[in-house]
């Protein structure tokens, strides 16, 4: 994992910090996703927790956090200046917190942004070549209604000179990496807007400093990408999962009616021929609903609630780009039925089909759970779609969901018994009870 700490105030600064959670770091985790890494943004404006603390007690712990998060971070660090210096604590406040990392770095009356940037980015000559400076043009601010401007112009003329200051002693540096870069003001959002070519800028420069420390690892197989990517899309819908009561409790009974006594037999180590002919009642359960109706945070959240319980679990995302492909999704199952089987992957099988077959036979004693996201978008033509996989892994637990209208019996037409269960949207009522 790579954590990226940005660096900047915050009401100044809110669009950038929007621009690049939304636009830069998904391409820059894409990237970093073939060689099996992650990113992180660090971003601080997303609150410290200073609830029931004193001011000095407050004082203390932002402090605290910006350097331990700067420490976790380097050396990759985005500092994002405008024209204002920032919040200045009292001096006596710093000294109190009698921190060993701040007693060189740190100076009377400099602001927090000041030392994040002295601390992190100044200090070391590697943390600089791996951190980019971007330097806002004030120009903007003349088009902003004269009411809303005090957020964009530093604080005072003390600060201001502060600034100036902080920022020559960057351009001092031989090999710090600046970006100077304009933007408008959007009248009718009421927001910083044209960021494009200074987000292109900085997600060339991320990309480069990032592909230069990776540049000794291979690649990840396209599979182990596939699967990779899964883990990553399930944590995003688990990041901002709405808890569906009645809809999780179904598809909880489902999981256990799919394994039956297979469950069961699997733990208490049954002989081969106890468990052979044992199936659940169910071998698949299958969640439609309308675009939007958080069909796919369901499947998610169940996958991991299952995992939890300690099943083996394959996930697969039919969206995912690549993934539109019935033999992609076998590449997946086996390579992890060979990962739950404990075996050697066997790249490029001469039968795939057959080798398929083969580890589900293997891994009959296991209840093994697949979760299959947006299987309408699996086939080109709704006509096509038969999911082959029941063929060939008759052991196996399939979870799959689908828009309403796709034809899932046709889809699933081998599987034993298929559970049902329909995601409502939100209604405007539960929307506004929610927030």
């Amino acid at each position: 994992m790579k954590s990226i700490f940005i660096s900047s105030t915050f009401k100044d600064m809110q669009a950038e910090r929007d621009y690049l959670h939304e636009k830069v770091f998904p391409g820059i985790r894409r990237l970093v996703g073939k060689y099996g890494e992650d990113v992180q943004e660090l971003d601080l404006r997303w609150g410290v927790d200073t609830y029931q603390m004193s001011e000095e007690e407050s004082g203390y712990q932002v402090l605290r956090v910006c350097i331990d998060a700067i420490d976790r971070c380097k050396p990759y660090i985005i500092v994002l200046l405008g024209e204002r210096y920032g919040w200045i604590p009292d001096k006596q406040l710093v000294e109190n917190l009698r921190d060993e990392r701040l007693k060189q770095h740190y100076e009377a009356a400099m602001s927090i942004t000041s030392l994040e940037i002295r601390y992190g980015a100044l200090s070391e000559e590697e943390t600089l070549e791996r951190c980019i400076f971007c330097f806002r043009d004030p120009d903007f601010i003349s088009q902003i209604p004269e009411e809303q401007r005090s957020v964009y112009l530093g604080e005072s003329p003390v600060h201001k000179e502060k600034l100036k200051k902080l920022k020559e002693q960057i351009r001092s540096r031989e090999n710090a990496k600046i970006i100077d870069y304009k933007v408008q003001w959007d009248r009718d959002r009421q927001a910083v807007a044209g960021l494009e070519s200074w987000g292109e800028e900085i997600g060339r420069l991320l990309k480069e400093l990032l592909q230069e420390e990776l540049a000794g690892r291979q690649a990840l197989h396209p599979t182990e990408q596939y699967i990779l990517d899964a883990k990553y899309i399930r944590e995003r819908y688990l990041a901002s999962y709405t808890p569906r009561l009645y809809e999780e409790k179904e598809a909880i009974n489902g999981l256990w009616s799919m394994a039956g006594d297979k469950e069961r037999l699997y733990f208490r180590k049954a002989s081969d021929e106890e468990i052979k002919y044992v199936y659940g009642k169910e071998q698949c359960m299958h969640f439609y609903g309308e675009a939007g109706c958080g069909k796919s945070a369901l499947l998610a959240k169940l996958s991991w609630e299952a995992e939890l319980l300690g099943a083996p679990v394959i996930l697969y995302f039919s969206g995912n780009p690549g993934c539109q492909n019935p033999d992609v999704l076998k590449s997946v199952l086996i390579y992890r039925l060979e990962e739950i089987l404990g075996v050697s992957h066997v790249w490029n099988p001469e039968d795939p089909t057959q080798y398929l077959h083969k580890l589900d036979e293997e891994a009959k004693r296991k209840p093994v759970y697949c979760f299959i996201d947006a299987l309408d978008q699996m086939y080109l033509e709704s006509e096509e779609a038969y999911l082959d996989i029941l063929d060939l892994c008759p052991n196996l637990f399939v979870i799959t969901s689908a828009l309403s209208g796709f034809p899932y019996d046709k889809a699933l037409l081998r599987a034993r018994k298929i559970r049902l269960i329909k995601v409502q949207s939100f209604s405007n009522v539960d929307k506004k009870l929610l927030i």
